[in-house]
């Protein structure tokens, strides 16, 4: 099953994902952290629903870290992962978000990561947060349940593109290059100490969002 979603703040650009990540890093998911609830009562008497999965996320490579930000715990965290939508006709199935990885044990992603706001706890950003990494290729590997062995022709190569679109076919010390130089919205700095979603409330309050970066002085 392939939904999609509405997100609490953006990552289309560079200045999006340093703006409104805590981190950015190369992760995979630990093999046999993987754990899959079974199908509620509740799901079982609507006829259909969600099922949940979790894993480990385990961080390889640090490329980015937001000046604030609280520590990653040593060892990786648990997240909440896409899991599956079960019906009493059809069964189990995964469940995907459109666009967007699944996470899956054996793939490597390049991941925005962030503290979430109710949970208090580190996830990945999958909406527009996370790449396919294998192979050390950006945009190669795990897609929607799916191993991408091929780069999308429809992939930007002109200015205006978004970030995904820009890195895609790049190395991890491309990708870290970009992060480098990208600058954060004014109003992000500022409200540093708020989660994702709060700061990019601060961003659009101040007119910020979609502008060119400016010098911080």
């Amino acid at each position: 099953m392939n939904a999609e979603v509405q997100v609490a703040y953006p990552l289309d650009s560079d200045r999006d994902w340093v703006s409104y990540a805590d981190y950015v890093a190369e992760v995979h998911v630990a093999y046999g952290s993987e754990k899959t609830e079974p199908v509620s009562d509740d799901v079982k008497a609507k006829g259909e629903g969600h099922v949940d999965r979790t894993g480990r996320i385990v961080v390889d490579k640090l490329l980015y870290s937001r000046k604030g930000a609280d520590p990653l715990p040593d060892g990786g965290f648990t997240s909440q992962l896409a899991g599956f939508w079960w019906d009493k006709d059809s069964g189990r199935q995964e469940f995907t978000i459109k666009g967007t990885s699944r996470l899956e044990p054996g793939h490597s992603y390049i991941a925005v990561i962030v503290k979430d706001e109710s949970t208090q706890e580190f996830e990945p950003a999958i909406y527009g947060g996370v790449l396919p990494f294998d192979g050390g290729t950006v945009g190669l590997g795990e897609l929607e349940g799916r191993d991408n062995t091929k780069l999308s022709a429809s992939a930007a190569t002109e200015p205006g593109g978004s970030f995904a679109e820009e890195v895609q076919g790049k190395g991890i010390q491309e990708v870290e290059q970009l992060l480098d130089r990208a600058e954060q919205y004014p109003a992000a700095v500022e409200h540093a100490e708020l989660p994702a979603g709060k700061r990019y409330e601060e961003v659009v309050k101040a007119g910020e969002e979609g502008k060119a970066d400016q010098p911080q002085g």
